[in-house]
């Protein structure tokens, strides 16, 4: 989590400088890994990343996918995915672009966008469909995590993408280990969050207050 003023910015340089870092192999068998990062946006905040990324980046310097409504499924593929240095979509369309709803379903045979049914459909060779949720990403990057938080069904959608590393960008991240804090634990993979420590422990390390 970061709060920052400018943390845009600060994100999309993070982002550039990070690409070229070698991946290692993902450890499940997952067949689509991306050196990409995916980043999650409010429905609000879309046309102000696209404004930053427009500022910031010149002209196909980076790859840039946008997944935000019906009409950019038309030409996407897999491969677009795997490709990007940035994929940007946001929780509306995960949950209720009509088109890639549909189009996720009948990639995995009708069966629900669960975390068994993804893993699995990732493990096949050779399929074009733009599933991200069946992609293992460099990084997701969460704009104002703290609303997703506070939305289940956002909360869902969240922990069906599968990142190597998760950010999550916030201007007021909650840094005291209370009830709200326990939100954090998204944040980690495999930890369980009953440890009496663990919650103090993980907002020492993963959270970052800075003023840019």
């Amino acid at each position: 989590a970061v709060a920052a003023t400018g943390k845009t910015a600060a994100v999309l340089r993070l982002i550039v400088e990070s690409r070229a870092e070698p991946l290692p192999p993902p450890p499940d068998g997952n067949r689509y890994a991306s050196g990409a990062s995916l980043v999650v946006l409010p429905l609000n905040l879309v046309a102000q990343w696209a404004a930053e990324m427009r500022k910031f980046y010149a002209d196909g310097a980076v790859r840039v996918v946008w997944l935000v409504q019906a009409r950019d499924l038309r030409d996407a593929s897999m491969a677009d995915l795997l490709s990007a240095d940035v994929v940007v979509t946001t929780f509306h369309f995960l949950r209720s672009c009509r088109a890639y709803v549909e189009r996720a379903e009948a990639a995995l045979g009708g069966r629900p966008r669960g975390r068994a049914a993804l893993s699995a459909w990732a493990r096949q060779p050779n399929h074009r469909e733009p599933l991200l949720e069946a992609v293992r990403w460099r990084r997701v990057v969460v704009d104002e995590i703290h609303e997703t938080f506070e939305a289940a069904r956002d909360l869902r959608a969240l922990r069906l993408l599968t990142p190597r590393v998760l950010w999550g960008l916030t201007a007021t991240p909650t840094l005291h280990a209370t009830e709200a804090a326990q939100h954090l634990y998204v944040l980690l993979c495999r930890e369980k969050p009953h440890h009496p420590n663990l919650l103090a422990a993980l907002i020492a390390a993963a959270v970052r207050a800075h003023a840019l």
